[in-house]
């Protein structure tokens, strides 16, 4: 059982590690662009095929955990983009729940500001952000974008892009189920008979 318990210690440079990835897909959630799912996907992809390596060249303890890690990590990613899962079993997922609601609330705590020209300069603020600008000449009333300085018909909406941030996310989850996926190939290599870890080597 002590060494069922040896396979969830981790080291400090584990927990360093940890956090800092914690840090990155918060940053990655929260500014959803191309660059920002380019950079997500440039971070996952190579874990990923380390894995393969890991599971292929290492050998017992640590060939569970890279075995584990491939195979949770890589599932999960087909089952969120492969075309014949996504539609059928991805957009069911937990997590991607999780991220519609991140983007639903992304996409209300965005800055937007609105332009009404009434022919006299005046300026009001009202709540939660929203600026109300009145300019000189004509009568009409224009939406603008706060960070773009585009009218609103000429953006897709004031938060991040739905695709994206799902896109981001499900890269940042696959890494983090292919880590628990490795932790219990782990456990299950660690609690197995004895006569097992002399058949493998041990």
């Amino acid at each position: 059982m002590s060494s069922g318990i040896h396979a969830f210690r981790f080291s400090l440079t584990a927990l360093f590690g940890a956090v800092l990835y914690a840090a990155f897909g918060t940053a990655a959630i929260r500014f959803a662009s191309p660059l920002w799912a380019g950079l997500t996907m440039a971070v996952t992809v190579p874990i990923l095929f380390a894995t393969i390596l890991g599971a292929l060249f290492r050998l017992g303890q640590a060939r569970a955990f890279w075995t584990g890690m491939a195979i949770c990590g890589w599932g999960y990613l087909v089952l969120v983009l492969a075309p014949w899962f996504e539609a059928g079993v991805g957009q069911f997922l937990p997590t991607t729940c999780i991220l519609n609601y991140a983007h639903e609330k992304l996409h209300a705590g965005a800055p937007m500001a609105f332009a009404v020209d009434v022919g006299v300069p005046i300026v009001t603020t009202t709540g939660g952000g929203t600026i109300l600008t009145a300019a000189n000449g004509g009568g009409n009333i224009r939406i603008w974008d706060s960070a773009t300085g585009l009218p609103m018909t000429a953006v897709r909406g004031t938060g991040p892009d739905h695709s994206l941030v799902l896109r981001t996310g499900h890269a940042l989850f696959a890494v983090i189920f292919g880590f628990i996926g490795g932790v219990t190939a782990k456990w299950f290599y660690l609690t197995r008979a004895p006569n097992g870890h002399k058949a493998g080597g041990e």
